[in-house]
């Protein structure tokens, strides 16, 4: 991990948070071919999906966010496409260089931060030629910034304190 540190508080982090699988079998796809920009239909309704391993299985949704309700990440986590679920992540490309995402994780609901999904959203993007390799992710938390390389996905993010306690 890389600091920045200012006034002797770390202000930033950036991680190498690996490299993505499309391979379904990575992720428990019941799918014989990669799931990339594949449309399914759940309650009547068509999602179009691209699904990876980024350290968990995640599946993707690039639309505009209105048309969604993050809620809607409960039927597509336990969707039979994916044997044991799956994060769903719903973003939105503002242009190459900017995405919002909204995300659903499996077992937990909505969050306000997903750095995985942030990064898995990066990447569908980017497999789909919609933003470059550097984008700014503003997710309900706050922002990140993610940079695909070749040795891996880079995440940078601020470093804040949210809680203190005391036993």
């Amino acid at each position: 991990a890389l600091l920045i540190v200012v006034n002797d508080k770390v202000s930033e982090v950036t991680i190498n948070m690996g490299l993505p699988s499309f391979n379904p079998s990575d992720y428990h796809g019941n799918s014989e071919t990669e799931i990339i920009n594949k449309v399914i239909n759940i309650n009547n309704k068509d999602y179009n999906i691209t699904s990876m391993l980024m350290g968990v299985p995640h599946t993707i949704i690039i639309d505009e966010l209105n048309k969604y309700d993050v809620g809607e990440g409960k039927d597509i986590e336990k969707f039979n496409l994916f044997s044991q679920g799956t994060n769903v992540n719903f973003c939105e490309v503002k242009n190459r260089n900017h995405i919002i995402v909204k995300t659903w994780e499996r077992g937990a609901g909505a969050t306000l931060a997903c750095g995985t999904g942030s990064c898995a959203s990066v990447v569908a993007c980017n497999k789909l030629d919609l933003v470059d390799n550097i984008v700014k992710v503003t997710i309900p938390g706050g922002e990140l910034t993610i940079e695909i390389t070749n040795s891996g996905i880079m995440m940078t993010g601020p470093a804040e304190v949210v809680f203190t306690g005391r036993i």
